[in-house]
């Protein structure tokens, strides 16, 4: 891309009237995990709203609370292979060519959107592949993270 250009947006947002954290595309190698946010709930009557379209091998999604998450983080930055301290609060398996529609009504907080294309947590082990490490088995994600009221439509 040229200069003024921007990447283009995955999701159509203009709906509605959520307030759009993240509305592009993410790829995750194999044997990685990206977190995704924080992003805040700020009120007891908001949700937060995910929309994902995978492109590769399935992967693990989970939603965890940002302390869980900052702690998760920094381990695996210093080369511990340790699971999270605590179970996600919100876990499924994103499937490929699928598009993933769901509202998470969580408590007033920061939350990180896990996603996990390794065998160390999720339910989903890739396979091998002698080509992981040149991008074999990459899972590219295109998402919007939202924030809106508890009872708008989705």
């Amino acid at each position: 891309l040229q200069p003024p250009a921007r990447p283009k947006k995955p999701f159509d947002t203009s709906d509605g009237d959520r307030y759009v954290f993240a509305n592009e595309t993410t790829e995750i190698r194999n044997n990685q995990v990206d977190f995704l946010g924080p992003f805040e709930v700020a009120d007891t009557d908001q949700a937060l709203f995910l929309r994902m379209k995978l492109t590769g091998q399935p992967v693990d999604v989970m939603i965890y609370p940002r302390g869980v998450g900052d702690l998760w983080r920094d381990g695996m930055q210093r080369g511990a292979e340790a699971p999270p301290a605590q179970a996600p609060l919100a876990r499924f398996v994103l499937q490929p060519h699928q598009e993933f529609r769901l509202k998470f009504k969580l408590p007033q907080g920061h939350y990180y959107v896990v996603i996990d294309n390794s065998n160390r947590i999720g339910s989903v082990s890739p396979p091998w592949n002698p080509l992981s490490a040149v991008g074999g088995n990459a899972a590219i994600v295109s998402y919007t993270s939202e924030l809106g009221d508890e009872d708008d439509k989705f």
